[in-house]
C-alpha cells in the first residue's frame, strides 16, 4: 500500500460507482486517514457514497431493513426515545452531530440507524457528517 493516503484512496476507489457510508470508514482505517479524506477523493473520483449509518440518505428504508434486534413498539425503543430527548434538552435547540448521534448510539447500545430514525421521528435534525457528506 501507498504510504500516501490519497493514492491509496484513488486505488482502492477507481472504476467504483459508490461508497457506502460504512465502507468508507472502514476504508480510512485501512489507509490510516481521516473520514472525510475518503468522501474527498470520492467525490474526485465521481463515486456516490451512499448508505448512511444514521439512515440519512440511501434507498429509502434500507437502515431500517437492516437487523436492529429492536422492535418499533417495545420498551427498548421508548427508553432510547426518553434518551434521546434529555440529550436534546440538555442542549437546548442545538442540533445532533452525526458524531454525537453515533456516540448517543454506542452509549444506549443501539444500532445508529435506531437514533437517525428517532430523531428524524422527535423533528431533530442531525448535521455534521463525519464524511462531510451533509
Amino acid at each position: 500500500m501507498s504510504a500516501d493516503p490519497r493514492r491509496a484512496l484513488e486505488e482502492k476507489l477507481r472504476g467504483r460507482l459508490e461508497l457506502s457510508c460504512s465502507e468508507a470508514f472502514t476504508l480510512a482505517q485501512e489507509v490510516s486517514c481521516q473520514p472525510a479524506l475518503v468522501r474527498e477523493v470520492a467525490d474526485r473520483l465521481s463515486v456516490r457514497i451512499t448508505r448512511c449509518q444514521l439512515g440519512l440518505f440511501g434507498p429509502k428504508g434500507w437502515a431500517r431493513a437492516q437487523p436492529s434486534g429492536i422492535d418499533r413498539g417495545d420498551a427498548v425503543t421508548a427508553a432510547v426515545r426518553g434518551q434521546v430527548a434529555l440529550h436534546l434538552q440538555e442542549r437546548g435547540a442545538a442540533p445532533l452531530t452525526c458524531a454525537e448521534a453515533w456516540a448517543l448510539a454506542a452509549q444506549l447500545g443501539v444500532p445508529r440507524h435506531v437514533i437517525g430514525e428517532l430523531a428524524d421521528e422527535l423533528g431533530i435534525r442531525i448535521r455534521g457528517c463525519q464524511l462531510g457528506c451533509f
